[in-house]
Formats: C-alpha cells, structure tokens, sequence
C-alpha cells in the first residue's frame, strides 16, 4: 500500500475530541493521552534526519551541472544559428524571425534521441508521478531516464528539468535506504518500519530534486505530499470533509530538510543573478498582485479547457 497509514480520519478526530472530554472528567491528563507517540526523541530520527539531510544536499549539488548542461548546450546552437542578436533584440521576437536550420537540427536530434532510446532499451517508463504515488524505483530505468532526459533538453525538447532529475532523486533514495539499512541493520526491521523508510527515502529524493529547482523548497515538499496522497479520496463518502489519506508527520517532516538543503547547496554554488531583460517594460507596482491574480484565473480556464 502507498504511503499514508497514518491518516487521521475525521471519525478519529472525533473520537479524540471525545477522549479530552472524557479525560477531563475523570481528572487525568487528557491531552497527554490523544498526543502521538514521541518519534523525534528516538536515535533512528537522528539517523534518518542526518542521511536524508545528505541526501538532499547531493541532489542539489548534482542539479547544478545537469541544469547547466540541458541550459547552455541548447542555447549555443540557438544562438549560433540564429539571427544576429537573438536573445538581445527585441525584433527577433516577431513571427517567423527565426532560422530555418531550427528545424533541421530539432529533427536530428529527436531522431538521434529515439535512437539512444532503443540502444539504453528505454521504451516506457514510469513518470516521476507514478513514482511519487507508489514510491517504486529501479535505479537502472532511473539512470536511463537521466541520461535520455539530458539528451532531449540538449536537442531543443521543449521538456521541464522535472523528469531527470525527479528520476534521479528517487533512485538516489532508494540506494541511499538501502545503504542505511545495511549500515545499521536496526533500521531493517521490522519490515514494515524498513519499507515505510525506503518510500521515505523516494519521496524525499524526490522532495530534494523539486526543490533545487523550484523558486522555493517549500513548495516541493507541498508538491510532494499533495501528489503522493492525491486519488486516495476517490472512494470516500460524498461530501466527506476530510476524505482520503495523507501522509504521516514523520515523512512530512522530513520533506522539509530534503527540499531545503537541496535548494540552498544549489543557490550557494550558483547565486541568482537579476537580469535586466529589455523586453520587461511594465514595472512592478501594488497593482502586479492584482494583475497576477487575472492571469492565473485566465491560465486556470486555459487548463480546463485543455483538458
């Protein structure tokens, strides 16, 4: 089963509001008595917390020459095929100012990619969606999707970063659980516990990924825990408030230093640099806020429409 065994349903937020009720009548500590029991005290939280840690600090350094990469291989033969000033003027912007050799050299590097496909045996493989949802990895198909990933962005694929570096987050997670479990064989059992920290591991490889990419970590481990327990409401009682099942705290708790360290080891070695674009000529004001708030519900009815 997916992650999410420790879902509070509203029947057992019920129930514990009872419980305080109940306890305050017999006189006991009624809260103490519906609190969780303590996890963070334990030294397998240090363990995790350190590795995972790690973890995200890795996947943050390795998204520096992957972003790089997928960035400037395909901007230098935009740039050098192109018209003379492409990224500086602003003419370039009108319809068919481009270059013609575009579409041959798209064309070869799609066949080439279709090429690398079949020689690496990649036919289909699982989304970085499906990995999300049930946290099953092979980190062969995983290294596979890197390398062809890195291959499509280079040849002009109009793709995200998304893909191959989710791909790779995961797989360093998986081997990462597996390590920890040989280094210390406590963490193998039971087995339940050993397979519950391996799709720990997963989702937050896969935390780690998002975040050195996104414009801020908290938002991959967001990302992370509303996919990962998206669909699981599909099959509650209409109208149920609190229909489906989310993930435990401890997993959720370790998302947050997975995305963080990832995105803080990639912004230490490649600092965000404020460009002035020419073609930026409406400046910020306290109406931008509005104006955001027309073009997300225009992009909103786009994405109905879309799909």
């Amino acid at each position: 089963s997916d992650l999410g065994r420790g879902l509070s349903s509203s029947g057992a937020h019920e129930n514990s509001l009872s419980s305080v009720e109940s306890g305050e009548a017999e006189g006991g500590n009624a809260m103490k008595d519906v609190l969780d029991i303590p996890w963070a005290n334990q030294p397998t939280f240090l363990v995790d917390l350190v590795a995972i840690t790690g973890l995200g600090c890795l996947i943050g350094l390795i998204s520096v020459p992957y972003s790089w990469v997928t960035d400037k291989v395909p901007e230098w033969w935009v740039e050098n095929t192109g018209p003379e000033g492409l990224f500086s003027n602003a003419d370039n912007l009108k319809f068919l100012a481009g270059s013609p050799l575009w579409i041959p050299i798209c064309l070869g590097a799609s066949i080439l990619v279709g090429i690398l496909k079949v020689c690496v045996g990649l036919d289909t493989y699982p989304s970085f969606i499906t990995e999300l949802k049930h946290q099953k990895v092979e980190p062969l198909t995983s290294a596979k999707v890197l390398v062809c990933c890195i291959a499509s962005l280079c040849g002009g694929a109009t793709l995200g970063l998304e893909a191959g570096l989710g791909a790779t987050g995961a797989a360093l997670g998986h081997i990462l659980a597996k390590l920890m479990m040989k280094m210390f064989p406590s963490l193998a059992s039971p087995d339940d516990e050993a397979d519950l920290r391996r799709r720990t591991y997963i989702l937050c490889g896969i935390a780690g990924a998002f975040g050195s990419i996104l414009p801020a970590p908290f938002v991959s481990a967001l990302l992370v825990a509303e996919v990962a327990a998206a669909g699981t409401e599909q099959h509650a009682p209409r109208g149920e408030f609190m229909a489906g099942r989310k993930l435990p705290k401890k997993v959720l708790t370790y998302l947050v230093p997975a995305s963080t360290f990832a995105f803080v080891a990639r912004y230490v070695l490649e600092p965000v640099q404020l460009v002035e674009h020419p073609f930026y000529e409406v400046p910020y004001n306290n109406l931008s806020a509005f104006y955001a708030l027309g073009l997300g519900a225009i992009a909103a009815v786009i994405g109905l429409v879309f799909l």
